[in-house]
């Protein structure tokens, strides 16, 4: 992969913070697609904040605010955090600390400035910076920085990772696409909105659902790598209603366990059901199933037991229909 000193978590990116603003004075289009991105709310999301809440690890931080001014104010904020969770109800006492910094994600420097220069594919030579031409830039060789990390053991003196991948979008992109680059689909015409899950409309479009003598047909459409990808917590549902409201009969993703060892957790996968590229899944129907529905969840499913955050933010309804046999 192209180095640009990310570390998956290790520690910060060594640059210094450069506010997205100072950068649409002259990139007004760029600056906008990116407001409206996910990169734009890494950190200030509420499903990341919560899970942040549950687990307040800075090897999470420098992925979500990894420049080295953004991951410092994040943790000095650490106590706050932790004081969230449920178990200290009624007893926090810390205040957070305003995060300006943080708040603005994966903005423009994290991965467009290095000693100086700004990185880019090509040089047109009228550029006002100091441009450092890396042709694999906007390749997949970019993206697999951070969209491809380690599950990890906690232990006394702190995190150790396993070598088993959490995430593994950029090899589920070798193993079953590999013909376009990311920016291809998520980056179209090179416009910085960063397509993806949270794009539902985009989002639908991304399965074919077929129904069939009692059973259902389903397939990824248009994905380059495994469906869903990337935060191991997302996944899909196949539900029926057979008059009595939907049930869940079929999971579509990724699970882990939670393993106790002396003085270690580890965390290891303990299944994937995931949809590959090209494949259709038949999943067969109860005989008295009225209605079907195919539901994306962003969440776990404990996320959405604990009721924090509003069920529309945690899953979305991608295809639905009657049963007729």
């Amino acid at each position: 992969m192209l180095d640009l000193g990310f570390s998956r978590g290790v520690s910060a990116v060594d640059e210094d913070f450069v506010s997205a603003d100072r950068c649409a004075t002259c990139h007004a289009e760029e600056h906008a697609a990116w407001s409206t991105s996910r990169h734009a709310i890494s950190h200030s999301n509420d499903i990341y904040t919560r899970g942040l809440i549950d687990e307040p690890l800075a090897f999470c931080v420098r992925c979500h605010s990894p420049l080295r001014e953004q991951v410092d104010e994040v943790l000095a904020n650490e106590t706050w955090y932790r004081q969230q969770h449920e178990r200290f109800r009624g007893l926090a006492t810390a205040e957070r600390a305003p995060e300006p910094m943080a708040d603005e994600g994966i903005t423009c420097v994290v991965c467009h400035k290095r000693d100086g220069e700004i990185l880019a594919t090509s040089d047109s030579g009228r550029s006002p910076h100091r441009i450092r031409v890396e042709p694999e830039f906007g390749t997949a060789a970019l993206c697999g920085n951070c969209h491809e990390f380690e599950m990890f053991a906690v232990r006394p003196d702190g995190l150790h990772f396993t070598g088993e991948l959490m995430q593994s979008t950029f090899t589920e992109w070798q193993r079953w696409g590999g013909k376009k680059q990311c920016a291809d689909c998520h980056m179209p015409d090179g416009a910085h909105t960063f397509r993806g899950a949270h794009d539902r409309e985009w989002l639908q479009q991304s399965i074919e659902v077929r129904h069939r003598r009692g059973r259902l047909r389903i397939r990824s459409v248009g994905v380059g790598h495994e469906h869903p990808t990337g935060d191991l917590f997302r996944h899909m549902t196949v539900e029926v209603d057979s008059g009595t409201g939907f049930e869940d009969i079929y999971r579509i993703g990724r699970t882990f366990e939670v393993v106790h060892e002396a003085d270690t957790v580890i965390k290891k996968l303990s299944g994937n059901t995931s949809l590959i590229p090209g494949e259709w899944r038949d999943i067969p129907l109860p005989d008295d199933a009225i209605r079907w529905r195919v539901r994306y969840h962003y969440g776990s499913e404990y996320d959405e037991f604990r009721a924090i955050l509003p069920t529309d933010d945690l899953m979305v309804t991608l295809a639905e229909g009657d049963v007729s046999r």
